[in-house]
């Protein structure tokens, strides 16, 4: 592969890709940590059968931050 390919091929990004995956990675960590399997609604991005697992998903911000979106 030249320079210039490889270049390449480190300029894309998917990021499409990368949420779906990173999302289905912390919806696994959070049904380990509740313990059971989780239902979750990917729409709304809330589980739907575990109200407390949804406390896995999020957290506060300190005081000054806020996330919007």
């Amino acid at each position: 592969m030249t320079n210039s390919g490889f270049m390449y091929h480190f300029q894309s990004c998917d990021f499409d890709y990368a949420g779906r995956m990173i999302e289905t990675l912390m919806l696994g960590l959070a049904a380990h940590r509740a313990g059971i399997k989780l239902e979750y609604d990917s729409v709304a991005g809330r589980v739907t059968n575990n109200s407390a697992a949804n406390d896995y998903l999020t957290k506060e911000y300190r005081k000054g931050w806020i996330l919007h979106g």
